[in-house]
């Protein structure tokens, strides 16, 4: 429980560090990015406990509705996919396979062919849907684009060892999930990955190495259904090097762990850091990215502000609210209805609008004038 204990504090500072950036993202998704995680729709913030599951219907319907001018948005749909076909065009083998020395000698044609091979593959199983690297790279793109940080996380298919045309699974990891941690030169040496998982979930993941508990949980049809919170953190080990070839001597030791229970899932390592992590801009040493719109979000906050004034002012020209005189039946606006009892004796109506709306040409509509063959015409 030693280790588990010392994870759980250094996972509650990554949790305070990080609180300076999810005000942000909290900004960014709700005014640039409604269609991210839903987690990111809870009044507490990304911190909240119930975050996925708070939703069941689209978080982007409901982020949406508050949105009045769309520009941002678009916009940074459209440069996420530039960067896409830019950096990795499909239908084009967008990098080579060679020598890792990089004072080798010229390949040989046997080298060549080789290398070809093993290009060649490794395209195949990223085009192969099985590997889920196209939906996988593309949330990245856009997480990176939108929120300043996209997470990759190419997982080894140890559960099917027969399907050797894919031996590597890509997952997304959603940005609310995981806490980076960086070294002195603000190198990334750590993380910490929770979330939450169902107790028949979790008894598949970690295969039936749960707590009794969750276990118990996971055989009741009634209580299968229950999420907990689970850890997975990852750090340097303490005598590891990079050229082990025990997993025990690795350099990153890897532990999975719930959160509450303290028990112990899983215990691994990696021989080399496992995310990829894509950043659009970075403020110093900071672990997360900052995204192209946060130099921008005091106009895009402005342009929400104006849409919406723009909307109330027009519905409230054609459709003002009405002053009556005293009556108690509802005025009908409906076009051609008769309205019985609203004008006097001498033909004045007893009902007015609120607001005057005004001819933008001018109060007679003939003050403007054109030159048109050498005569002044008024209109």
């Amino acid at each position: 429980m030693g280790i588990v204990d010392d994870l759980k504090s250094e996972l509650q500072s990554a949790r305070s560090e990080r609180q300076w950036y999810e005000a942000d993202w909290q900004d960014y998704v709700t005014y640039t990015a409604p269609d991210m995680e839903r987690a990111f729709n809870r009044p507490g913030g990304v911190t909240a406990q119930d975050g996925m599951s708070a939703f069941r219907h689209s978080a982007a319907r409901e982020r949406s509705r508050k949105l009045y001018d769309p520009t941002a948005v678009w916009l940074l749909d459209r440069l996420a996919s530039g960067v896409g076909s830019l950096t990795m065009p499909e239908g084009f083998n967008w990098h080579g396979v060679g020598f890792g020395d990089p004072f080798a000698p010229p390949p040989t044609q046997e080298d060549e062919e080789f290398f070809e091979l093993v290009r060649d593959h490794l395209f195949r199983v990223r085009s192969s849907g099985k590997s889920g690297f196209a939906l996988a790279n593309r949330s990245r793109l856009l997480s990176t684009v939108k929120l300043g940080t996209g997470v990759l996380f190419p997982a080894e298919n140890e559960g099917n060892l027969a399907d050797i045309r894919t031996p590597i699974h890509y997952r997304y990891v959603p940005l609310y999930e995981i806490y980076l941690v960086v070294d002195a030169q603000g190198a990334d040496c750590g993380f910490f990955r929770v979330r939450k998982l169902k107790a028949w979930q979790a008894v598949k993941e970690y295969g039936g190495n749960v707590s009794d508990k969750i276990r118990e949980e996971a055989d009741d049809p009634k209580r299968k259904n229950t999420e907990h919170s689970f850890v997975h953190a990852c750090f340097l080990r303490e005598g590891g090097f990079e050229d082990a070839t025990d997993i025990r001597k690795s350099r990153y030791e890897s532990v999975h762990f719930e959160e509450e229970s303290k028990h112990v899932c899983r215990k691994g390592g990696y021989f080399e850091y496992p995310l990829v992590i894509s950043r659009w801009d970075r403020d110093g040493l900071s672990p997360y990215g900052s995204p192209p719109q946060a130099k921008l979000m005091s106009d895009i906050k402005s342009l929400q502000s104006l849409a919406r004034d723009g909307l109330i002012a027009s519905s409230q020209a054609v459709r003002p609210p009405i002053a009556t005189h005293a009556q108690e039946r509802q005025l009908d606006l409906n076009p051609g209805r008769t309205n019985p009892g609203l004008i006097d004796e001498q033909g004045r109506p007893l009902f007015r609008p609120m607001i005057d709306t005004v001819n933008p040409r001018g109060k007679s509509g003939s003050s403007c004038r054109a030159n048109i063959s050498g005569r002044r015409v008024g209109f």
